[in-house]
């Protein structure tokens, strides 16, 4: 039965299209041609049919594999393998479903091996696959499993022979230096390069670093000769994986490109449809350093993305990847939301998320598909993650901080350390910290979502008085630490350096950005003094918190009020649970916010041991500066440890690209804008009127004057001792739980969020009124040139 399952010969797979999978036979045929092709073998179709004889006999045929392979050359268990998928409708002219199938990388142990083959199998039977056959006939699911030799490529990427947006002219290539997997991963922003299919130059003059300038220029046209050869082969353009070693390149898949688009526009739109940057747009406003992503990556789609919709139910129906840089900015595929809040009410799910996101709910819909979750959730929930209970999480942040302190404290000791190993552990403990932080804090923001939700609704049904705001029930709670930062800022004698030199210690690891390539307040103290500086306007910070908190006791009172007056056993049920809510949604409110500056803790940590690593590199003649280290991607700095320094010639180019990105004009509005009033969500009661200043970076607030209204993409809590300086407020993004809306309520200041291009069409100058109740924005006086 064993000759049955493993297939070795390569002219047997380049036959058997049943057996081997188009995938493995399009390999097998790129072989035979005489094009280098990972020396790879074939577990068959049939294999997967026997799992249960295969299992029962592991240690049989686990020998039997690894002599097969060790014959083909492959070091199974010794040098990393790649496991792909192959089924017979796979990379087939009729049908590519590329991403469909699992596929795993770096596989080295016996373990992984295993599970990566089962993986494999029970792909061929998930819901995304399904979905993405549809209609379609096909019947014969089982794939076959490719065993290949992983190639330590010291440069990667996919060659399309023809462009997908203009296929008669052009090719595309896209590449980078490293591994196929960064790129389809959405890690890395890969290099572009367009090729004239005709003449087979490039469209334009490559710039970039020596290194990859070289690369292009020396190596790119034997590839770009090759893929000809190819296509030649197949007769039908080709969308190629390629990785680059040792001066040879080395073909990894070769599927037929299924579908060439008609409009350069359609397929751009889109494109753009199913990308959203509506979770990353108030956390990342500048375009991320690539240290930060290839750190931060990883771990916030794990916790954000990916853990939700296996608890769901719902992982294996999303496309890969779930985020990419556009222009160095983070976003996220849509379908993601669009899984993670299926199962919710509409009415429970916040306006700025109906309004950013094109959430397909029905009536009842979301009962169907919380009815499908049930039993993941039941099973996922109980059994692997309590932190489902309220109270749980409760407890697990309140430990987490405390030990969490104590941590942070002893990682900056260690950081006085010259040992580059020793100071690259510290990073990576700050990495398992923020892993941990995010499993929880995951949870805090759910809570927060759907215990004001809850509070909300249920002040409708029994009290019915529109002019009580859930707001006021939040505000003024105390221990808000943006806001005690902003009142310590505010009693700050700039010129008393012990007191100044106190506050420093106690919040100078804030900063403007989750990406630490930012400067945090304690090094940067002349931006902290310019704040400190600034007057307040109106009321002094101190008195907005005396009125925040009476503004709560008293809502509170009514709201206990018209309970009172409820028939007798209504409100023996209705006062109590009235203050369960209300505890809940204030604890977990507050929590929301004041979590955030934990993680920004962690990341100071983070940023600092990464600057001493970058010192040291600095005196060993690595780096030029120490802030080139924030162009490396963390697996980068390993590899220069290990003294590859190959990686540190594609600094410069990424430093120039990414003012570049900064730098890039907003794009321009293809229909004129006619409305005189903009319609938002509104975050903070309140009307005020007075010029407009649009401000896109932190570096532009310096040029607010006092009374402007700030009108922005989005604003990070870094931001917020503006606010004392600023009458109002209205951004593109954010809701009413946002860090934005939550400060700005807390200073009584007007703020209108979800206005979609308010920085396009707002000019700074323009007078505009806002309306933080309803959420509108009027353009009185174009004072900017309409």
């Amino acid at each position: 039965m064993f000759q049955q399952l493993v297939i070795s010969d390569v002219h047997k797979i380049a036959r058997s299209k049943k057996l081997a999978g188009a995938k493995a036979r399009n390999l097998a045929v790129v072989q035979l041609h005489g094009y280098p092709v990972p020396e790879f073998i074939v577990l068959s179709a049939k294999s997967s049919h026997y799992s249960q004889e295969i299992d029962k006999n592991h240690r049989h045929y686990v020998d039997l594999i690894s002599a097969v392979c060790k014959n083909k050359g492959i070091m199974l268990f010794k040098r990393p393998v790649v496991l792909r998928s192959s089924a017979p409708f796979e990379d087939t002219v009729e049908h590519s479903f590329a991403g469909q199938l699992d596929s795993f990388l770096n596989v080295m142990d016996e373990t992984s091996f295993w599970d990566s083959i089962h993986a494999i199998w029970k792909s061929a039977h998930s819901k995304r696959l399904y979905t993405y056959i549809g209609d379609t006939r096909l019947r014969q699911l089982s794939p076959a499993v490719i065993i290949q030799n992983q190639i330590n490529a010291q440069m990667a990427g996919v060659l399309f022979t023809a462009h997908p947006l203009n296929p008669q002219d052009l090719m595309l290539i896209e590449f980078h230096a490293g591994g196929c997997g960064d790129i389809v991963s959405g890690q890395v922003m890969p290099e572009q390069i367009l090729v004239h299919r005709q003449s087979q130059k490039l469209v334009k003059d490559y710039e970039g670093d020596d290194y990859l300038t070289d690369f292009v220029h020396q190596q790119l046209p034997h590839l770009v000769s090759l893929a000809f050869d190819l296509e030649n082969i197949f007769r039908h353009p080709l969308d190629i994986e390629w990785a680059f070693e040792n001066q040879q390149f080395w073909i990894l898949q070769a599927r037929p490109i299924t579908t060439l688009p008609i409009s350069n526009r359609s397929d751009e739109n889109s494109q753009k449809k199913q990308w959203s940057d509506f979770f990353f747009a108030e956390r990342f406003h500048y375009p991320i350093a690539p240290l930060s992503w290839s750190f931060l990556q990883p771990l916030i789609v794990k916790n954000a993305f990916k853990d939700p919709l296996w608890y769901l139910g719902k992982l294996k129906r999303v496309k890969r990847p779930l985020t990419r840089l556009d222009n160095g900015l983070p976003v996220t595929r849509r379908q993601v939301f669009q899984l993670l809040y299926a199962p919710l009410p509409f009415s429970f799910i916040s306006p700025d998320k109906r309004k950013e996101l094109p959430l397909s709910h029905h009536r009842f819909h979301w009962l169907l598909e919380f009815a499908r979750s049930i039993p993941f959730l039941a099973s996922r929930l109980f059994f692997v993650d309590s932190q489902w209970l309220p109270w749980r999480n409760l407890y697990l942040w309140r430990i987490f901080r405390e030990t969490t302190l104590r941590q942070l404290h002893e990682l900056d000791l260690k950081l006085m350390t010259d040992s580059m190993r020793e100071i690259i552990d510290v990073c990576e403990q700050t990495s398992e910290l923020s892993d941990h932080f995010l499993a929880i804090h995951r949870w805090s923001i759910t809570f927060a979502d759907l215990f004001v939700s809850a509070l909300a609704k249920f002040l409708l049904f029994t009290v019915n008085d529109r002019s009580l705001r859930t707001d006021d029930l939040l505000s003024g709670i105390k221990g808000n630490a943006t806001f005690e930062a902003n009142i310590e800022l505010a009693a700050l004698d700039p010129y008393e350096r012990i007191q100044f030199n106190h506050f420093l210690a106690k919040y100078g690891h804030r900063s403007e950005s989750l990406d630490f390539s930012f400067a945090p307040w304690k090094e940067n103290p002349e931006q902290l003094l310019k704040m400190a500086r600034l007057n307040v306007m109106g009321n002094t910070l101190e008195t907005l918190r005396v009125e925040n908190n009476n503004r709560r006791d008293l809502s509170i009172i009514k709201c206990l009020t018209v309970m009172a007056e409820k028939p007798y056993p209504i409100r023996l049920v209705l006062k109590p649970l009235f203050r369960c809510l209300l505890h809940s949604a204030q604890k977990f409110f507050m929590l929301r916010e004041n979590q955030r500056d934990l993680w920004q803790r962690i990341l100071y940590i983070t940023r600092k041991g990464f600057l001493k690593l970058a010192g040291i590199m600095v005196m060993n003649g690595q780096l030029h500066e120490v802030d080139d280290i924030f162009y490396l991607t963390f697996s980068e700095i390993k590899i220069v440890m290990q003294g590859n320094t190959a990686p540190l010639s594609r600094i410069s180019e990424r430093r120039k690209r990414r003012i570049e990105w900064a730098e890039m004009p907003p794009q321009v509005l293809t229909q004129p804008i006619s409305r005189r009033t903009l319609i938002g969500i509104g975050v903070s009661e309140g009307t005020v009127s007075g010029p407009a200043r649009v401000v896109r970076r932190y570096e532009e607030t310096q040029f607010i004057n006092a009374g402007e209204i700030l009108v922005a993409p989005a604003i990070d809590p870094g931001w917020t001792p503006l606010f004392r300086r600023i009458s109002g407020l209205v951004l593109e993004t954010g809701g009413v739980l946002s860090h934005a809306a939550i400060v700005a309520r807390e200073f009584r200041m007007p703020a209108v969020t979800s206005i979609q291009n308010a920085a396009m069409i707002i000019k700074t100058g323009d007078i505009i009124r806002i309306d933080g109740k309803y959420g509108f924005v009027e353009r009185i006086d174009d004072k900017a040139g309409s």
